[in-house]
């Protein structure tokens, strides 16, 4: 797995806080689909944030979801009838981010 690949898929910014990924701060990958989920490491399936970023994106992900087991992000795929480790989970997964309350800091 490529960094950079990944960093540049983004555009070199932070999908969590549009921030540059040029920068001091430490890097994470972090799956789009959770390996809870079904989620696999493919480049499809991950991306690259801060590590703040990555802790408060896993923080929100456990409180939107339901706990650590996500139920309601379980109940999310079934409800839609997709399944979570495919391009059009990736897809539902990355807009369901978008209503995410990301603390900007």
């Amino acid at each position: 797995m490529s960094r950079r690949k990944l960093a540049k898929h983004s555009n070199y910014k932070c999908r969590v806080c549009n921030q540059s990924l040029i920068g001091e701060e430490q890097l994470k990958v972090n799956q789009i689909v959770p390996k809870r989920l079904g989620g696999d490491e493919c480049y499809d399936n991950l991306e690259l944030l801060h590590q703040s970023c990555q802790l408060q994106h896993q923080v929100l992900l456990e409180k939107y979801g339901e706990g650590k087991e996500l139920p309601k992000v379980n109940a999310f795929f079934n409800n839609n009838q997709v399944e979570p480790n495919s391009q059009e989970g990736y897809k539902l997964m990355k807009e369901a981010f978008k209503k995410f309350r990301y603390q900007q800091v």
